[in-house]
């Protein structure tokens, strides 16, 4: 299966890229740093000719305009994750405008206007799919990042409005809603990271996902930390 993973080189999607890799897909991965990406790919245990490794600012509609120059445009894309994220603490009360489209831009948009140059690739496979990793913040909003609530309840809006779109075309979208992930969001803090959502667990859950029927949609998966607690 060819696969195309955004933010790929840390947490989530650098779990998933492991994963899938271990299981012999053909991943092209995306992220901004180039140096991060050149690590990613001694980290996979697979020969670096079986994958791409495209560096690429997301926030930036011209670069997602080049990307399928970059691709052979012929054959097609069997799945695209959606993972670029970024999580900021903020308070709607003093939210600012540059922060709210900042993470607008990142968390939103990219996601948006990767899809849209993807899907004539995606048109291309007998059985394509499409997952966006979101939040629970994009169910429940969390009073200390506002912005980032209100950017993925929108990721959650469009993702719903593109799945029933493109059910007619026998493309697959799903939504991943995690609670707290053991990722480096949690830096320089004193949360127990040992009781979060483990990345590689997400990762696993992913591998199974892409590996059901043709005819069974999962529409959304909702997950949390046993038992963490800040």
């Amino acid at each position: 299966m060819k696969i195309i993973i955004s933010g790929a080189t840390r947490g989530i999607g650098k779990a998933i890229a492991i994963e899938l890799a271990s299981k012999g897909h053909q991943l092209i991965l995306l992220a901004r740093n180039k140096t991060a990406l050149k690590n990613l790919a001694s980290d996979l245990n697979t020969s670096k000719s079986t994958h791409e490794f495209i560096p690429i600012d997301l926030t930036e509609a011209d670069q997602i305009s080049k990307i399928t120059t970059q691709l052979n445009t012929k054959n097609p894309v069997d799945l695209l994750i959606n993972n670029l994220g970024v999580y900021e603490l903020d308070q709607a009360s003093k939210l600012e405008d540059q922060n709210l489209k900042q993470l607008l831009e990142l968390n939103l948009f990219s996601a948006i206007n990767l899809t849209q140059a993807l899907l004539p690739l995606l048109r291309k496979s007998t059985a394509s799919s499409i997952i966006n990793i979101n939040s629970v913040m994009g169910i429940a909003a969390n009073k200390s990042a506002s912005a980032y609530s209100i950017s993925k309840h929108a990721l959650k809006a469009w993702n719903d409005s593109l799945r029933e779109e493109l059910r007619a075309e026998q493309i697959k979208v799903s939504s991943i809603y995690p609670g707290a992930v053991n990722t480096s969001s949690w830096d320089n803090t004193t949360a127990n990271r040992t009781t979060m959502i483990q990345a590689e667990d997400i990762a696993k859950l992913v591998g199974n996902l892409i590996e059901l029927g043709s005819t069974c949609l999962v529409e959304e998966i909702r997950l949390s930390p046993l038992n963490f607690k800040l």
